[in-house]
């Protein structure tokens, strides 16, 4: 259910030192304004506390870092109930991601898909609930997204001890476990997220030296 993984916008990788990641960053708050809205109507990713980041120097829990509490205040769009008058289960959603430096040159963090339920999906018996993914990753190409300035080449794996919805959103295992590869635009303390295969919009968010998150815009899914 996440994001219709696929191989096309998904690509894994390993390798490049933090430097790299460094210089990317700096080299775009040098330019600033090259991010850019845009919509692709992809889910994105959700909210967190960063309790998966860090690379020790901040406890792990990415406590050394001030970026925006993209979450705060996210609530159900009264819209998402069905179609044509017909109640349909489902939920408002947004996808939420945060990464913070590693020890091993890269990043770590969590996405999130974050459902809002609609009324006709607490009637069957669910509640507002989180898909939660730890993420590793590292510096890769900034793809097809011009005004980009970093790339990342993301891996994810399911966390169930964090994970509150229904196990049939995540049980096919490409969405438990799933590769993607992002372009990040800085610009000041903001960030503008993009498919790095596409440069498709994804979302935006902040950065704190090298850590960083993004917040989707809202959608509708339904079940």
């Amino acid at each position: 259910m996440r994001r219709a993984p696929s191989p096309a916008p998904h690509l894994l990788g390993l390798a490049l030192a933090l430097s790299a990641g460094s210089a990317g960053f700096d080299d775009k708050s040098a330019e600033e304004n090259e991010d850019g809205p845009g919509s692709d109507g992809d889910d994105g990713s959700d909210g967190g506390d960063g309790s998966d980041g860090g690379d020790g120097s901040d406890g792990g829990d990415g406590s050394a870092y001030d970026l925006p509490d993209l979450t705060s205040g996210l609530s159900s769009d009264p819209d998402c109930y069905g179609y044509d008058g017909v109640d349909v289960t489902g939920a408002t959603a947004f996808f939420y991601g945060e990464y913070f430096p590693n020890s091993s040159g890269g990043w770590s963090g969590q996405e999130r898909w974050i459902l809002y339920a609609n009324d006709a999906w607490k009637a069957a018996g669910v509640d507002d609930c989180e898909v939660v993914w730890i993420v590793q990753a590292t510096e890769g190409d900034t793809g097809a997204c011009g005004a980009c300035s970093v790339g990342l080449e993301v891996s994810a794996s399911i966390d169930p001890s964090q994970t509150t919805c229904p196990e049939t959103l995540w049980e096919d295992p490409t969405d438990q476990q799933w590769t993607s590869a992002y372009g990040v635009a800085v610009s000041g303390d903001q960030t503008s997220w993009y498919y790095a295969a596409s440069g498709t919009y994804l979302g935006a968010g902040g950065v704190d030296g090298e850590a960083f998150n993004y917040l989707t815009e809202q959608t509708c899914q339904y079940f």
